[in-house]
């Protein structure tokens, strides 16, 4: 069992190494029957994103700081990884992709580190109640990722 945790865009280097661990094991353990991966993650991630609303809006020193209805712990290492973020106005109406500005996208928790986003453009009619979307959280957030086990890594 090779368990899983592929991210989709590296799906494809995967593949080869999955090819050659095959080879290894067929070359040294006669015995083996069966290889067994999990591609959950590689499957569903892209297809999902963890939606928040917007508590509060706050701005100082020319950055605004929004505080969503989620937390860090609904995208754990968000910081490390990336994430496309899409605003919606309340009520409805399309989704836009929010580029890398001044501003700031802050959990829910009082805690410093409750960071979504550092460095993301906010829209100036940003306002309580509009939706934010985190994407690539499908299977469980991209960001709990580890090259280990994951057949990324050489060996």
């Amino acid at each position: 069992d090779l368990g899983g945790g592929w991210p989709p865009e590296r799906w494809d280097i995967t593949r080869e190494c999955l090819v050659a661990v095959a080879e290894m094991g067929r070359n040294h353990l006669p015995a083996l029957e069966r290889l067994v991966i999990e591609p959950g993650r590689s499957l569903t991630q892209a297809g999902f994103a963890t939606l928040m609303r917007v508590v509060d809006v706050d701005k100082q020193d020319g950055q605004r700081d929004v505080v969503l209805s989620g937390s860090y712990w609904d995208c754990p290492d968000v910081q490390m990884f990336p994430h496309e973020v899409l605003w919606s106005p309340a009520g409805g109406g399309s989704w836009f992709r929010l580029p890398d500005g001044p501003d700031r996208l802050l959990g829910r928790l009082c805690m410093e580190t409750d960071v979504l986003k550092h460095r993301v453009a906010l829209p100036d009619r940003i306002r309580e109640g509009d939706a934010v979307a985190i994407t690539g959280t499908g299977g469980y957030d991209a960001s709990l990722s580890r090259p280990f086990g994951t057949g990324l890594s050489r060996w």
